[in-house]
């Protein structure tokens, strides 16, 4: 176990790369992330195990689905269960979406303190898996230690490999002292991916 505290002492991670997921029935699952806007990649020849790998260009993250036998988790929707969340520009094409599946959902919309309104939309996997689509990015990360700095090689990156997608947005980065602002050039990301891949530095 890692000593806490010491930024020596921190892992260097970037970003998240993607969330796998066991399945009962592959082709089931990938089309129902197909759906959320991912596209079916190679996946290497070497594996010994039936599955599917998805990805994301608006997001830069993976699904990877493997063939078994998925623990049961229950079929009711609970906004407080363990879950993946995603952002949007369009949340009212992610519920026309889930409508035409059938799918139950529930969508509820939580009002922060400074007045920023979040809306959230949660819903199941075929796999019963809890997944968020959010307009999170609205909402600006207050930084709760003594970080002044927050690196935008994340951002870099993804100008780097994005498509024509329209106009830059933002998201607001403070903490008690300052604030700076990184641009978002994802129309459609992980809000667990856009908060881990913001690489404090001490100063």
């Amino acid at each position: 176990m890692l000593p806490p505290g010491r930024s020596e002492h921190r892992v260097p991670v970037r970003c998240l790369n993607h969330v796998s997921r066991v399945c009962a029935d592959v082709e089931k699952a990938a089309a129902f992330y197909r759906d959320l806007g991912f596209s079916d990649c190679r996946r290497p020849t070497s594996f010994d195990f039936d599955g599917a790998w998805l990805y994301s260009p608006h997001c830069s993250i993976g699904v990877h689905l493997i063939r078994g036998n998925p623990p049961p988790r229950p079929s009711k929707i609970d906004p407080k269960a363990d879950h993946i969340s995603f952002e949007t520009d369009c949340l009212d094409s992610v519920e026309q979406v889930l409508v035409r599946r059938g799918a139950d959902y529930i969508r509820q919309s939580v009002i922060e303190e400074d007045g920023v309104r979040v809306t959230q939309i949660f819903f199941h996997d075929p796999d019963n898996n809890m997944i968020e689509v959010c307009n999170c990015d609205d909402l600006p990360v207050v930084l709760l230690n003594n970080c002044q700095t927050c690196s935008v090689a994340a951002w870099e990156r993804g100008q780097a490999t994005k498509m024509d997608m329209g106009e830059s947005g933002s998201r607001s980065i403070r903490n008690s002292s300052e604030s700076v602002t990184m641009p978002l050039v994802l129309d459609a990301a992980m809000s667990m991916c856009s908060d881990m891949s913001m690489v404090m530095e001490r100063v």
